[in-house]
């Protein structure tokens, strides 16, 4: 997953930083990505268990991380589609 982001060793983590990396693997549209990789990257250069970074440094984090412009591709919303009644009084398409 990492190679999507260029980084192929711990040495190329540490040089980019954690928010470096997480917004390249955010520009190259990795699937799943969540804020929780992010704290993993931290605690892989910071050798803590992503559990174990403190909330003072994800809220540095998740500031620096705001401060780029996003390059995430935008979702798609899904389209409200309201239930249609058949002539005889009978919802088609309705879930139970």
């Amino acid at each position: 997953m990492l190679a999507h982001a260029d980084v192929h060793s711990l040495d190329d983590l540490a040089e980019l930083g954690a928010v470096r990396a997480y917004r390249r693997l955010r520009a190259a549209g990795v699937k799943g990505l969540n804020l929780e990789m992010l704290w993993a990257l931290e605690g892989a250069l910071t050798y803590r268990h992503r559990r174990w970074i403190s909330s003072g440094r994800r809220r540095e984090m998740i500031a620096e991380l705001g401060a780029a412009p996003a390059s995430a591709p935008a979702r798609r919303r899904r389209r409200y589609r309201a239930p249609v009644r058949s002539s005889h009084g009978v919802t088609v398409g309705a879930r139970h």
